[in-house]
């Protein structure tokens, strides 16, 4: 057999590596407003992580929100991906999925006057 035809069909080191198969982070809109605000006031941020930990949260979620969680609690200022993506960079995986959720919160619009709203929605997903 020709070893040529195979290395021609992958370039990559490893073409079977976990992450190339690896789905995308599913973060429903109620996660996604409360982490929105968590990354984005740091007076409901601290507020939060006063009381909350990642715990409320679920599934790979739960990963992304203690990181965030923590970084309000230590340095007590709302976390951008940069500074996350160093405080983590030894951990390539989470620091993935926080470029993937960052990439989403710069997409979510939310207004600050729902934030009480959202977080008795959030309580209540947690409780059911």
């Amino acid at each position: 057999m020709n070893d040529d035809f195979f290395d021609s069909q992958f370039d990559e080191e490893n073409p079977f590596e976990e992450s190339k198969f690896q789905e995308p982070i599913r973060i429903e809109s109620q996660d996604l407003r409360i982490l929105k605000v968590l990354t984005t006031d740091i007076k409901k941020a601290a507020e939060f992580c006063s009381v909350y930990d990642s715990s409320l949260f679920f599934g790979q979620v739960k990963e992304i929100a203690h990181a965030i969680i923590e970084y309000v609690k230590q340095f007590n200022s709302d976390p951008s991906f940069r500074a996350l993506s160093d405080y983590h960079k030894s951990n390539e995986k989470l620091v993935e999925k926080l470029s993937e959720t960052f990439q989403q919160l710069q997409e979510t619009e939310y207004n600050e006057v729902d934030y009480k709203y959202d977080l008795i929605k959030f309580k209540e997903k947690f409780l059911s």
